[in-house]
């Protein structure tokens, strides 16, 4: 995004559309029966059920706490002087606003969106409940293999996965002696006790 040229076909960003309106329409009927499921596991004392439960939120928060790394850094090198002011001039030979207004996570599908889909991905495998989980179901695909996503009308940028990530025995982002997030691109993450985080370029 940052290195977008003046005859690149990219048209707005889509993901307002693609995600978060499909995402909120399902969502709503999802959380409902999803917490009704919760609720009847309880009932009958499932220990399944509350090993996945437990599971499944320790992942949304490494995964929260991923898109907040990853969000910032972004936002941080989209942020330069060089970028905006090349963007203004790209803005001003008729391309489409392809900054941010604010952070990154406005125009991206990140971890924590994504992570999101494994409830619908549950109803629909498991509980059979496919017809309204099924909007979703090229989002739960994608979600399997990328990292990110910053979907525009023409163009849609997709990053693989981290091959690295670390955490400590509370599911935070640390690690005293490397990278805790590392990309197959090299893109790194640090961050120990003493020091909360810097980035390196491969």
């Amino acid at each position: 995004m940052a290195s977008i040229q003046s005859t690149d076909r990219v048209g707005p960003n889509v993901k307002e559309q693609i995600f978060d309106r499909v995402h909120q329409k399902v969502g709503t009927f999802a959380e409902v029966f999803w917490k009704d499921v919760i609720v009847a596991a309880t009932q009958i004392h499932d220990a399944l059920v509350g090993t996945a439960m437990l599971g499944y939120s320790a992942r949304r928060a490494v995964s929260a706490a991923v898109n907040r790394l990853v969000c910032n850094a972004v936002s941080d090198n989209l942020s330069r002087v060089s970028t905006r002011v090349r963007h203004v001039l790209l803005r001003l030979r008729g391309m489409p606003r392809l900054l941010p207004r604010g952070n990154f996570d406005r125009v991206a599908v990140g971890p924590h969106q994504l992570a999101s889909l494994g409830v619908y991905e549950y109803l629909h495998d498991v509980l059979a409940w496919r017809e309204p989980t099924q909007p979703l179901r090229g989002l739960r695909a994608i979600a399997k293999y990328a990292g990110w996503i910053v979907p525009h009308e023409h163009v849609c940028w997709v990053s693989e996965r981290p091959n690295q990530l670390c955490t400590d025995a509370r599911g935070r982002l640390l690690c005293p002696d490397g990278p805790v997030l590392r990309y197959p691109d090299g893109w790194s993450a640090y961050s120990t006790r003493e020091r909360v985080c810097r980035y390196r370029h491969g």
